[in-house]
């Protein structure tokens, strides 16, 4: 395929890859708001200094997690601890 045998195909396809997840988590790092300017300094120098384990690393320890709670459904209401309970069928 192109003139490089399958092997240097699939070396050079995961180094594409794993650039572009080091781009993007230096990327990210760089733009999300952090608690403390100093600890968006600190990630962008581990991530550039250390390459895919810094990438890692951000992802894996800093990336927020998204949040496993249900959305609230519309019909549901409020009780006394602030939860919502659906309302039963009438």
């Amino acid at each position: 395929m192109f003139g490089i045998s399958p092997q240097e195909f699939w070396i050079f396809g995961s180094l594409i890859v794993v650039t572009l997840v080091w781009f993007w988590s230096l990327i990210d790092c760089a733009i999300r708001d952090h608690e403390r300017d100093m600890d968006k300094l600190v990630w962008v120098a581990i991530i550039i200094s250390t390459y895919i384990l810094g990438s890692i690393a951000y992802v894996l320890v800093w990336r927020p997690r998204t949040s496993t709670r249900r959305p609230v459904s519309a019909g549901a209401v409020p009780v006394s601890g602030g939860t919502p309970v659906a309302k039963p069928n009438q």
